[in-house]
């Protein structure tokens, strides 16, 4: 009799374990908008998740759509992970909500105070959802050091709350992401700290939050989410000429064209850099050190 309840108990959570989609023993499966959200997933976690990433290498957000083997994915997650304020997200959070009842949904951008998208005044905001993306609120939080040590104290919490019997795995790895997270912001406070004014030039607007850290401007050739007109490249060209600036930062996934072309009128050059690496900790030590350099110029 004994045996025969033991067996029924392991059918039940056997049945259960497929009905969420996992099997006993599998790892849980958290899912992120992005790939930076997945380097500070693991380097918290280690090996005791698996974490599915929406927007893959080489996508783009703008028309974002779900492939099937991502909704058979979302519909196993334990839970979603998303950065805050993506246009993307206000469309599919919602419908990925309704994929999934049990899963829940964390916004690892908590806390921070957003800015203006380049466009707006460039100040901190009261957080609202309400806007769109372009002539709202900037989701490049990641793009910042101090706000990413922000990030891993939300991701820290939330894994806590979905591996309480791994507190201290939890604990200790965390505790060594923040001490890198501290080396980078120093590292940034000695070449950046003393730039208070400068202004740079980048395609699309994706280093606010480290220009708003260090009082710096950023001018972007995009305008509005949109590749700029004759008239506002002529306009940026200008400001370019005026302020000295020789360099122009450009995301791997957008064209390089425009910038080479302003690039040659100010007589300067041209610097890839991809905020959706997934080694966010190499990426941001990059630009940090371009950044630097071109400010230097």
């Amino acid at each position: 009799m004994k045996r025969t309840l033991i067996l029924i108990l392991l059918a039940v959570i056997s049945f259960s374990c497929q009905r969420a989609g996992r099997r006993p023993g599998d790892k849980l499966l958290v899912t992120v908008s992005i790939l930076p959200q997945k380097y500070f997933i693991e380097q918290i976690a280690g090996n005791l998740v698996d974490v599915n990433v929406l927007i893959a290498k080489g996508m783009s957000h703008e028309d974002y759509s779900p492939t099937p083997r991502q909704l058979q994915e979302i519909e196993k997650s334990t839970a979603y992970i998303q950065i805050g304020e993506l246009g993307f997200e206000k469309i599919w959070v919602p419908k990925i909500a309704s994929m999934n009842s049990r899963m829940k949904i964390y916004n690892c951008s908590e806390g921070i105070n957003y800015l203006r998208f380049a466009g707006e005044s460039n100040h901190e905001v009261e957080h609202s959802s309400e806007n769109s993306e372009y002539g709202g609120y900037d989701p490049h939080t990641w793009m910042s050091p101090k706000c990413v040590k922000m990030i891993a104290a939300n991701v820290f919490k939330e894994l806590k709350e979905l591996l309480p019997s791994h507190k201290q795995e939890l604990e200790k790895n965390y505790t060594a992401f923040i001490n890198r997270i501290d080396n980078i912001i120093q590292m940034a406070d000695q070449k950046l700290g003393n730039r208070s004014g400068h202004k740079f030039m980048i395609f699309h607007p994706a280093l606010g939050y480290l220009a708003h850290d260090y009082g710096l401007e950023q001018i972007s050739l995009e305008h509005e989410g949109k590749e700029p007109s004759t008239r506002h490249l002529k306009a940026v060209i200008d400001q370019a000429k005026a302020s000295g600036i020789k360099v122009i930062f450009v995301q791997k996934e957008f064209s390089m064209s425009q910038s080479q072309t302003v690039s040659k009128e100010i007589g300067g050059k041209v610097i890839q850099i991809d905020p959706m690496d997934y080694n966010w900790e190499n990426q941001m030590k990059g630009i940090i050190v371009d950044l630097s350099d071109a400010l230097n110029r």
